[in-house]
C-alpha cells in the first residue's frame, strides 16, 4: 500500500474537481491530523471506553484517506481511457464525486466527530425503515448517506429507473442505410419532419393540405415501419386526391378498402401493396365508386376470384392506361388476361410478376396489345421461345421497356428478334437465362439499330453445370468477353446503370480493356451504377479502372469477388457496396429507378 501510494511513482494527470475544492479550502490531511492529536492530548483522562471509541475513529478516518486516494486515482485512470470509454466512466466517477462531497457536507471526512461506516458484523438502523439489522460487506447506502437493511435496498433497486444505455449506430445499419441509398450527413428537414409524424402517428388527426409527392413519399415511411393500419388510414385519405398509395395494407381489412373508395373516390392511381383482404367485393365496389380510375398497381391480392378480375376489366378497361400485378395466384389466368386485352384498348403498361397462372396461351395474348409500350414478365411457369419470339415480332417496334426476368429457356432466336424488330428501348433486361449464348448477345449489340440504352440487366446470364462450373470454352453460355465489349460500344456513352451480377465468364483482361481510359476518350460519363457482383474477374485493379473512366459513377456492387483486398483504392464519393469488411468511401449513394 505504501509502495503505490508513493508519489515518486505516480504519473499525476489534471486534477478533478473535488481536489481543487479541498485545496481551495485548505482541507488537507495534514491539518486534520494536528487537530487530531490535540483533541487527543486534551482527553487524555477519558475512561478505556472513550478511548476506543477514538481507535474505531482513527481507523474510520484512515479508511475514508483511503477512499478519498484511490476514488482520485480513479478519476486519473479515466481520464486516460479511450474516448469511446469516457461516456460509460463518467456516470460512475459522478456518483462518487456526490458520496465524497456528501460526506464532506455531514462531516464524514475524517475530522473531529466523525461516525464512519459500522464494520460488517455490527448493529445498524436503517435509514428507511428504522429496522435494526447487521451490517455486511454488501449493505447498500442510502439516499442520505446512511445503511439500509435487505429489504429497503431490493425495493430501492426495483424502483430505480434503468440506465439508458448510448444508441450506437455500427457498422451493420450503416451497411443496411447504403443498400438502400440513404445519403450520409445531416438529413433534410422533410425527412426529419416525416421521422416525427412516425413517431407520433397515433397522436395525429390529419396531415392537412400535404402534397401528394410528400404523402406518397411519407407512406413508404409508414410501409418500412408497419404502421399503417385502420387508425392511420385516415392520414392519406382527402376528397380530392387523385392518387391513393400505400405500399404496405398488410393490416388493412375488407372495410377499410371499401372506406378508401368511398371517400377518394376521384382517384386516378391506385397503388397496393401487401393486400391480403382485397376481395371480390372490393373489386365490385371499386368499378361502383371509381369511374376515373387509369392506374392499377395491386401486390399479393390472392383472394380475388377470375371472375372478380374479368369484372373489374370489363367494366373499368376502356380506361385503364397500366396495370401492375404481382404475386397473384392462379385464379389470375389465361381467360382474365384475354379479357383484359379485349377490354383495354388504351392499355400502354404492363406488369405481370408472380402470377402462377400465366402460361404460353395468356402470354400469346398479349401480342394484340396495339397501344402496349412498356412490358414486364416473370413467371413461375416456363414459357416457350416461340411464343416470346412472336411477342417481339408483333409489338417489339413500339416498345420502351422490355424485362424479361426468370425466363431460363429462352435461345439465340429471340436475342435475333429483339435485334431485328426492337427500335426504341431505353431499358432492357434479360435476366437469369442458362442457354442463349455469347455470341448470340454480342450479335444483339453488334450494328443494332436500336438507339444507346440507359439501363441494361443482364445478371446471372451463364451456365448453370455443377461439373464444369466455368463453363464451355469454345462457345460461352451468357454474357461473356465479346458480349460485354458489344454491350459497352453500343451504349457505353449512355448507360446509367448496368448490372452484370454473376456474368462470371468475363475476365479480367476484358474488364480492364473495357474499362481503361482510350487516348481521346473520357470514358463513360453516365454511369451512375453497377453491379460486378459474382465476377469473378474483378479486383483491386479492375475497381480502380472503373473509377477513372467513370467519373459520374455513384455507387459499385462487389458481392463474392473474392479478388478484392482490403487495400482497394476506392474513388471518392463512391460507395463500394459488398467489399471486404464493409469497405466504403464518401457518404453518396444514388439509386437509378429500375426499369419497372
Amino acid at each position: 500500500m505504501a509502495g503505490r501510494r508513493s508519489n515518486g511513482n505516480r504519473i499525476r494527470g489534471p486534477q478533478s474537481a473535488l481536489t481543487d475544492f479541498l485545496a481551495a479550502n485548505n482541507i488537507t490531511a495534514a491539518r486534520f491530523q494536528g487537530n487530531r492529536r490535540a483533541q487527543i492530548a486534551a482527553e487524555n483522562e477519558e475512561d478505556d471506553d472513550a478511548a476506543d471509541d477514538n481507535q474505531d475513529d482513527d481507523a474510520a478516518d484512515a479508511e475514508d484517506e483511503e477512499e478519498q486516494e484511490e476514488e482520485e486515482e480513479e478519476e486519473e485512470q479515466a481520464e486516460t481511457e479511450p474516448s469511446r470509454k469516457r461516456k460509460r466512466n463518467a456516470a460512475a466517477l459522478k456518483r462518487s464525486k456526490e458520496a465524497a462531497e456528501r460526506r464532506f457536507e455531514n462531516g464524514n471526512f475524517g475530522g473531529l466527530g466523525s461516525k464512519g461506516r459500522p464494520k460488517p458484523g455490527q448493529f445498524e438502523h436503517c435509514e428507511i425503515c428504522g429496522k435494526r439489522f447487521t451490517v455486511t460487506p454488501y449493505s447498500q447506502e442510502g439516499p442520505n448517506g446512511g445503511l439500509l437493511c435487505g429489504v429497503c435496498a431490493a425495493a430501492r433497486k426495483k424502483d430505480a429507473k434503468p440506465k439508458s444505455r448510448t444508441v450506437r449506430q455500427g457498422r451493420r445499419k450503416l451497411a443496411s442505410d447504403r443498400l438502400d441509398g440513404v445519403a450520409g450527413g445531416p438529413k433534410s428537414l422533410t425527412d426529419l419532419c416525416m421521422a416525427q409524424v412516425a413517431r407520433y402517428h397515433n397522436d395525429l388527426e390529419e396531415l392537412g393540405d400535404l402534397p401528394e409527392p410528400l404523402l406518397e413519399k411519407l407512406s413508404k415511411v409508414f410501409g418500412k415501419k408497419r404502421i399503417l393500419s385502420s387508425a392511420t388510414l385516415p392520414l392519406f385519405l382527402r376528397p380530392e386526391l387523385e392518387a391513393v398509395v400505400l405500399h404496405d395494407a398488410a393490416y388493412l381489412e375488407e372495410g377499410d378498402y371499401r372506406r378508401i373508395f368511398a371517400e377518394v373516390p376521384k382517384v386516378q392511381r391506385l397503388v397496393l401493396g401487401n393486400a391480403c383482404q382485397f376481395k371480390d367485393g372490393v373489386i365490385d365496389y371499386l368499378i361502383e365508386r371509381c369511374h376515373s380510375l387509369r392506374h392499377i398497381k395491386i401486390y399479393a391480392a390472392n383472394l380475388v376470384s377470375s371472375d372478380a378480375w374479368k369484372r373489374l376489366f370489363t367494366s373499368l378497361g376502356p380506361q385503364l392506361e397500366s396495370i401492375q400485378l404481382k404475386y397473384v395466384d392462379p385464379s389470375f389466368d389465361s381467360r382474365c388476361v384475354d379479357a383484359m386485352v379485349t377490354s383495354c384498348p388504351r392499355l400502354e403498361r404492363l406488369k405481370l410478376e408472380h402470377c402462377s397462372g400465366l402460361d404460353d396461351t395468356a402470354v400469346g395474348h398479349l401480342s394484340h396489345l396495339k397501344t402496349l409500350k412498356y412490358l414486364s414478365l416473370q413467371t413461375t411457369s416456363p414459357i416457350s421461345t416461340a411464343t416470346l419470339t412472336a411477342l417481339i415480332e408483333a409489338r417489339g417496334g413500339q416498345l420502351q421497356t422490355l424485362s424479361l426476368q426468370d425466363l431460363e429457356e429462352f435461345d439465340d432466336s429471340l436475342l435475333q428478334s429483339i435485334h431485328s424488330h426492337c427500335r426504341n428501348l431505353t431499358k432492357l433486361r434479360l435476366s437469369n437465362n442458362c442457354v442463349a449464348t455469347d455470341a448470340a448477345y454480342a450479335a444483339l449489340f453488334t450494328q443494332w439499330a436500336n438507339k444507346s440504352l440507359s439501363f441494361l440487366d443482364l445478371s446471372s446470364t451463364r451456365d448453370v453445370d455443377n461439373t464444369a462450373p466455368l463453363g464451355p470454352e469454345e462457345d460461352p453460355i451468357g454474357v461473356a468477353n465479346a458480349g460485354f465489349r458489344a454491350v459497352m460500344l453500343h451504349s457505353g456513352n449512355a448507360l446509367q446503370r448496368l448490372e452484370l451480377a454473376s456474368c462470371r465468364h468475363i475476365s479480367q483482361d476484358n474488364f480492364l480493356d473495357v474499362f481503361s481510359p482510350k487516348s481521346g476518350k473520357k470514358g463513360y460519363e453516365s454511369l451512375e451504377l453497377l453491379n460486378l457482383s459474382f465476377c469473378s474477374g474483378v479486383d483491386d485493379k479492375v475497381i480502380a479502372a472503373v473509377g477513372e473512366s467513370c467519373p459520374s459513377l455513384r455507387r459499385i456492387e462487389v458481392f463474392g469477388c473474392f479478388s478484392i483486398s482490403a487495400f482497394v483504392k476506392i474513388p471518392k464519393g463512391v460507395s463500394l457496396i459488398g467489399g471486404p469488411n464493409g469497405l466504403a468511401s464518401g457518404d453518396v449513394n444514388v439509386v437509378v429507378d429500375p426499369v419497372h
